[in-house]
């Protein structure tokens, strides 16, 4: 699963050696007003930081995720400014990575139901004119991450597992699906620390069936 990262197509350094290929890290971060550059830079962070997890440099880590977090929330806002179609993009990771990172915590206050409705209205817009994979699975993450904030993922593990089957048939052999894995097990992952056990056995569940899917993608 989580562990497995290295040795799922290399993907992380696959991610950061096409991010570097013709630009430093620092040349794209100055291009401020792109959405598409500054989910780039937020997910080549995201995974620079699960490299440093893996390698247990703790540290490294929170500060690759703080930069992807920071990367994401700007993306987010200039693609809410923007009425950009794609706002989910930014959206949903800077939903992971603030869930996985601060759910636990008794200050955190959770999504925001509008902003949430927001998101999930452009996806259902991209999935009706374009149901590519990407867009189909931010649906299935979307209700992932708003049930594991109100502690309910168990009441959901059944039709979240369904919904991930049923996309698995209709869009196999896609490197998408590693990445999805991936995103779930951070974000999981993260929730399994401090969710109740039944919580915590829905979180593992959804997680199995997922890694499962991917690998045989």
């Amino acid at each position: 699963m989580f562990s497995d990262i290295l040795h799922r197509g290399k993907l992380a350094a696959d991610d950061v050696q096409r991010l570097s290929e013709g630009m430093t890290f620092t040349e794209i971060e100055t291009l401020e007003g792109y959405v598409e550059r500054l989910s780039l830079c937020g997910s080549a962070h995201k995974r620079l930081a699960m490299l440093d997890t893996l390698a247990g440099s703790t540290g490294l880590a929170q500060g690759a995720m703080a930069s992807a977090l920071a990367f994401y929330e700007k993306a987010e806002a200039l693609a809410q400014a923007t009425d950009d179609p794609r706002l989910y993009y930014p959206a949903l990771n800077r939903m992971a990575l603030a869930f996985a990172h601060g759910g636990g915590r008794a200050d955190w206050a959770g999504f925001d139901a509008a902003h949430s409705a927001v998101v999930r209205r452009k996806l259902q817009q991209a999935a009706q004119h374009d149901p590519a994979f990407d867009n189909q699975m931010g649906l299935i993450e979307l209700d992932l991450y708003e049930a594991a904030a109100r502690n309910n993922l168990a009441g959901v593990e059944t039709a979240l597992i369904g919904a991930l089957r049923n996309l698995r048939l209709k869009a196999p052999g896609l490197r998408g699906w590693q990445s999805a894995a991936d995103q779930t097990e951070m974000v999981l992952g993260a929730y399994k620390a401090y969710a109740s056990p039944r919580e915590a056995q829905a979180a593992q569940a959804v997680m199995e069936a997922m890694d499962a899917l991917a690998k045989d993608a």
